[in-house]
């Protein structure tokens, strides 16, 4: 086909809207899924987690459109900014007092393709990690400076040892999946 009619359609790798991950839907499971964890590590271990891991699978979060995203930042103590549209366009720390627990540590791995098709998510949960880790003396702080300080004994640069001690995404190279 040719003529002024044609014109090159952008390519999309999202079977929906990717700009609204998590949705209010998936906020609100993730919200329950943070309890339920928290809950039964309390049962299992009589204390809060310190830290947790988990892996962000591209096909997964078309699947659950952001849960286990919303229960990472649950788990932090942040929480998703929706503009009018339903599209998440910042994050928000929610206060100590609001919170009522320990924020807590996570580590976050991601599949290459999840980090080639939803980097503005891998930006948004760093995002997430700073804020909770500058909110004063909590498992996310005790990790970042722990973590700068065996680099920097390592003979790592201190502000380089800072800026990696902050990386809690951890993924392949670009386009290596």
């Amino acid at each position: 086909v040719t003529g002024v009619q044609t014109c090159a359609l952008p390519i999309y790798l999202h079977a929906f809207d990717g700009a609204k991950i998590p949705t209010r839907a998936a906020w609100a499971l993730g919200r329950e899924m943070a309890e339920q964890t928290l809950t039964r590590y309390r049962q299992a271990h009589g204390k809060w987690p310190e830290s947790v891991s988990m892996v962000l699978w591209y096909g997964e979060t078309e699947r659950h459109q952001g849960a286990m995203e919303a229960e990472a930042m649950v788990l932090m103590g942040v929480e998703p900014v929706w503009n009018a549209r339903g599209n998440v366009e910042d994050v928000r720390l929610i206060p100590d007092a609001e919170l009522g627990r320990p924020r807590v540590n996570v580590l976050l791995t991601t599949s290459g393709i999840y980090r080639d098709g939803f980097g503005d998510k891998i930006a948004l949960l760093d995002k997430a990690v700073r804020l909770a880790a500058a909110a004063g003396e909590n498992a996310i702080s005790r990790h970042d400076r722990a973590v700068t300080a065996e680099l920097v004994r390592q003979g790592v640069d201190p502000a380089q040892a800072g800026r990696l001690a902050r990386s809690e995404e951890h993924t392949s190279e670009l386009q290596s999946h």
